[in-house]
């Protein structure tokens, strides 16, 4: 049956005030357009539902009376779906999808998670720990909700919150010649082979810092995860860049890294929270949001 929401509600409205014109009254709307929605509502039901009677105005048959019981707890289902539906958008509760990028979920996604739920247990975090070009497919398809990421290749089909900034850091075995040394620069490593982080984007990053300083890489090892660059590295096998610092110099080999501060002019990463542009996220969403940034505000004043 090709009937609405809409047709029901006229038709109680028309019983209960016993008239199509009281109808079209409380419901502000014209008579013709109540009348037009009763007769679309018979002809559906395929019954008479209401007697028309000068000058008493209508009552209902036995089916239209049948037919009010049912459309009233209908409509008041409907009313609760609405309610319930207009909820979600401003509830501290329920289900959010989260992205985060490898590196940044290594390091900091565990304690930003415990904070938030201490705070607010009602929400369940969904986690999606994936690189740029996963982040990206995933908020342009509705996928996820907000990202966790650095700022490498952002389009302005994203909107962009930075939370912290970080500067590459030369990362080298703790037996290494640099190792006890508080600076550094790319030219100290220039004959050595560099570890680098081998994902979309990240790659990229990490090859243009050399290019800036009209420098090459004598020769590279491409590794796909953090613990992986921290391992090699903590082995001698070369050195790396990386822009996030663990507190701790152990891997879980044994072996150990340093990080050394360099002294080139070399592009930072800036860690942001990324959303669809143009889209109000959930208040749930924002909240976690609010709480990404609290976290790395004050990780950056204990630093």
């Amino acid at each position: 049956m090709n009937y609405t929401l809409r047709h029901l509600r006229y038709f109680v409205a028309a019983v209960e005030a016993g008239s199509i014109s009281q109808a079209a009254r409380d419901l502000n709307i014209s008579q013709p357009s109540v009348s037009s929605a009763i007769d679309h509502l018979e002809r559906e039901v395929g019954v008479e539902l209401l007697l028309r009677k000068r000058p008493v105005g209508v009552v209902p048959t036995a089916a239209g009376r049948d037919l009010m019981r049912a459309a009233r707890l209908l409509l008041n289902h409907a009313k609760e779906f609405d309610a319930a539906a207009s909820s979600l958008a401003d509830a501290i509760a329920g289900e959010i999808h989260v992205a985060c990028f490898v590196n940044i979920a290594s390091v900091y996604l565990a304690a930003i998670l415990r904070s938030f739920y201490e705070r607010h247990p009602n929400v369940a975090v969904r986690c999606h720990v994936v690189d740029q070009g996963d982040i990206f497919e995933g908020i342009d398809s509705g996928l996820y909700e907000t990202a966790l990421t650095f700022d490498l290749n952002l389009t302005n089909d994203h909107s962009v919150d930075i939370v912290t900034e970080l500067p590459p850091r030369l990362v080298v075995s703790h037996r290494h010649p640099l190792a006890q040394r508080a600076t550094a620069s790319l030219a100290d490593v220039a004959s050595e082979t560099f570890i680098f982080l081998d994902l979309p984007h990240s790659r990229d990053y990490f090859l243009s810092l050399f290019h800036t300083l009209d420098m090459h890489p004598a020769q590279v090892i491409p590794v796909a995860s953090f613990e992986t660059i921290r391992a090699f590295a903590g082995n001698g096998l070369g050195y790396s860049l990386l822009n996030i610092e663990t507190r701790t110099a152990m891997n879980y080999d044994g072996t150990q890294i340093r990080y050394v501060t360099l002294t080139d002019k070399l592009r930072p990463l800036r860690i942001c929270l990324l959303t669809p542009s143009g889209s109000a996220a959930r208040r749930a969403v924002r909240t976690f949001n609010d709480h990404v940034k609290s976290f790395f505000a004050n990780l950056s004043l204990t630093r």
